[in-house]
């Protein structure tokens, strides 16, 4: 980092970067999730989202479960990108023809189209997101999550399962 550089409010740039250092010796796993719903952004994102929520796939229960909330890692076109595909799929609830269950209420719930790869820093356990929940477990959340990009090439059945998430700690 420059040292002489000066911080400037609400503006990236490559002079100031937010470092966690977990990135840089944590999992190296990405994961390819569905977005299921958006929260309101502000300040800067005021016209976009602040956060997404996604989840992954229940192969064994059939049904897509929350595992985390992405609002990092994003440029403005790439927001806007994001804002463009969830247009024409909007619903005013949780898309009950797509099997999805949330304890998370977004602000603006979306059928469940755009998939998108993202970094995590480790799976942690979590009263608030479903991923896993059942038979005694709690569900599974990723922690710190970054957009990384768009799945343009990722279909819904594509998706990161919960097997290979429990899998990656160490088996069910």
């Amino acid at each position: 980092m420059n040292n002489t550089s000066i911080y400037e409010a609400e503006k990236r740039s490559w002079l100031w970067l937010k470092w966690k250092e977990k990135y840089a010796e944590g999992m190296r796993e990405t994961f390819d999730l569905v977005i299921v719903g958006k929260y309101y952004g502000r300040r800067r994102r005021k016209s976009s989202f602040g956060g997404l929520l996604a989840q992954l796939y229940n192969a064994e229960k059939q049904r897509f479960e929350t595992f985390t909330k992405v609002g990092t890692g994003f440029t403005d076109e790439e927001a806007k990108e994001i804002d463009n595909l969830f247009s024409e799929h909007i619903v005013p609830e949780i898309p009950k023809n797509f099997f999805i269950k949330s304890k998370m209420l977004p602000d603006i719930f979306i059928e469940p189209v755009v998939v998108i790869e993202v970094l995590g820093t480790e799976i942690t356990e979590s009263l608030g997101h479903t991923a896993g929940e059942g038979n005694e477990k709690i569900g599974l959340a990723l922690c710190f999550s970054r957009f990384l990009r768009i799945r343009y090439d990722k279909e819904l059945h594509d998706v990161t399962t919960v097997r290979e998430i429990w899998n990656l700690k160490g088996g069910i």
